[in-house]
């Protein structure tokens, strides 16, 4: 199974090394960093998570169990928050290159500190045709 952004229900920011990605009904924000900006780049490239486990595997050679295990909690952690969701349609997969030198358990940092700013936010109250922050780029 492949999976897409909830967008618009998310808005995603990639860095460097990193992506942030917004909660917009939550409220929360989250940080994917080191393995965890790999997996979700995996993921959004088309990569079912099999695939995702077995390109781990065979780049970082960690114990099979222990990247399967790991990382079906991450995937399950970002469906649990809603930041990710099956896709629609299939799509082709794009080739990506993992940045990080050495494997370790990815992490989906939860951040809830601007809740209440982020939920009063006047972008929740812009109409669709409307463009307001954030928008697609």
């Amino acid at each position: 199974m492949q999976f897409s952004p909830n967008t618009p229900t998310i808005a995603i920011e990639n860095f460097d090394n990193e992506i942030i990605i917004v909660n917009l009904e939550k409220g929360n924000y989250y940080s994917l960093r080191n393995s965890a900006f790999d997996i979700w780049n995996l993921l959004m490239a088309g990569n079912n998570l099999d695939t995702v486990i077995s390109i781990i595997n065979e780049a970082y050679s960690p114990d099979p169990e222990y990247a399967d295990e790991v990382l079906t909690t991450f995937l399950n952690s970002l469906i649990n928050e809603s930041l990710i969701i099956p896709a629609k349609t299939p799509t082709p997969i794009q080739p990506y290159s993992l940045e990080q030198a050495n494997f370790q358990a990815p992490l989906l940092e939860v951040f809830t500190d601007m809740q209440e700013l982020l939920l009063l936010d006047p972008i929740h109250e812009v109409k669709p045709e409307e463009q307001g922050w954030p928008f697609k780029k």
